[in-house]
C-alpha cells in the first residue's frame, strides 16, 4: 500500500513539470537547507525508494540510462551526475502505468463514473 507522501511524489513525477514539482513537493514535506535549495540526494534516496518498493526499473536500464552517452535524454549538459540521477528516476515513475502502482487512488471522476 501507498503511504500519501509516496502518492504526492508519485504525482508530481507524472505532472506537466516534473522537476519543478518534486522539488516542491519536497520543500513542503521534508526540511530544505538555509539556502532554500532541496537537497538532491534525499530526494533520490525518496524517489529510489517508490522504484525499488514497485520493482519499476531493473539495474540494467538504470546503468545504461546513467551511460554519460545518454545523458541528453534526461537533463541538459554539464548537468550534474546527482540531477541526471534524478531525472532518470523521475522519468521511470512518470512513464510507469498507475496500475503496476498497487495502492495509488484513482482520480474521483473515474470512481464516480465506475460506480
Amino acid at each position: 500500500m501507498m503511504d500519501k507522501t509516496e502518492i504526492l511524489f508519485v504525482r508530481a513525477c507524472k505532472s506537466r513539470q516534473p522537476l519543478r514539482r518534486v522539488d516542491r513537493v519536497y520543500k513542503s514535506y521534508y526540511y530544505n537547507n538555509n539556502n532554500g535549495e532541496v537537497d538532491t540526494l534525499h530526494i533520490i534516496s525518496v524517489l529510489l525508494r517508490i522504484v525499488e518498493k514497485y520493482n519499476l526499473m531493473s539495474l540494467r536500464t538504470l546503468a545504461a540510462d546513467m551511460n554519460p552517452n545518454q545523458a541528453w535524454k534526461f537533463v541538459d549538459e554539464g548537468s550534474s551526475y546527482n540531477e541526471q540521477l534524478k531525472a532518470v528516476l523521475i522519468s521511470t515513475i512518470r512513464l510507469t502505468n498507475v496500475s503496476d502502482l498497487p495502492g495509488y487512488p484513482l482520480p474521483a471522476r473515474y470512481r464516480k463514473n465506475n460506480c
